[in-house]
């Protein structure tokens, strides 16, 4: 997305719709970022959690003030924050029958998320629903230009590039928001179990489970950073 790079020769000149037939991001690149981004909206959680709320606002404050920010004021979206909720719901209405075995689970499909799993599983859900499922679909799918890719050449139109980002940005607002719901396991709601329950409650619902069997243990890469001589 570095606007400083330069473009992949299949965009210039493109059209909108020859440009939507090319994929441009390549089935392995877009599972990495998958884990890229699952591992730290997981890494978010576990911040949290040492460092409490406080301790997360001020390290994304750090980070708006350090990265680039387009978007600065762009607002969360609402819908996913209702989906996400209402999914929740509908879900722990499920899992004390689960606990207490009233339902034959391999029969009517029913999942129990471990305790242990919960994090990451929930973080899969979350990447797969708020990333994966977005408009960058319309960058991954088509066929591969006949140029290839290659790592640093830039893959975007600026206005791609703008569309992307908004919405990204907007539905992670949804994920912030919705953290202590879904990870505090001393919140509380009436119409809703607590953490590590909210896994379970949402692999049983009919939240988009797009994520359910990716990786729980994948890592972010590791970055090394060269100084110059």
């Amino acid at each position: 997305m570095d606007l400083d790079a330069d473009p992949h020769p299949a965009i210039s000149g493109l059209s909108d719709l020859q440009y939507q037939s090319y994929s441009f991001i390549s089935n392995a690149e877009m599972k990495r970022i998958n884990i890229e981004i699952s591992f730290n909206i997981y890494r978010l959680v576990q911040i949290s959690r040492e460092r409490g709320y406080d301790g997360l606002a001020t390290l994304l404050w750090k980070a708006c003030d350090s990265l680039p920010m387009p978007f600065r004021k762009q607002r969360q979206n609402r819908d996913m924050t209702n989906d996400l909720f209402a999914s929740l719901v509908a879900g722990s209405q499920i899992v004390p029958d689960l606990e207490e075995a009233h339902v034959d689970r391999r029969i009517l499909g029913f999942r129990q998320i471990a305790p242990e799993d919960a994090d990451r599983f929930i973080a899969n859900l979350l990447a797969c629903n708020h990333w994966r499922n977005t408009i960058i679909e319309d960058v991954h799918a088509g066929r591969i230009p006949p140029q290839g890719l290659k790592p640093h050449g830039q893959r975007f139109t600026r206005q791609g590039q703008q569309a992307v980002l908004r919405e990204v940005t907007a539905n992670l607002g949804s994920v912030l928001f919705a953290m202590n719901m879904l990870f505090d396991e001393e919140y509380r709601l009436d119409t809703c179990v607590a953490w590590p329950k909210t896994a379970t409650a949402l692999a049983n619902s009919f939240y988009n489970n797009c994520g359910s069997e990716w990786s729980l243990t994948a890592t972010s890469s590791s970055i090394s950073l060269h100084k110059s001589v």
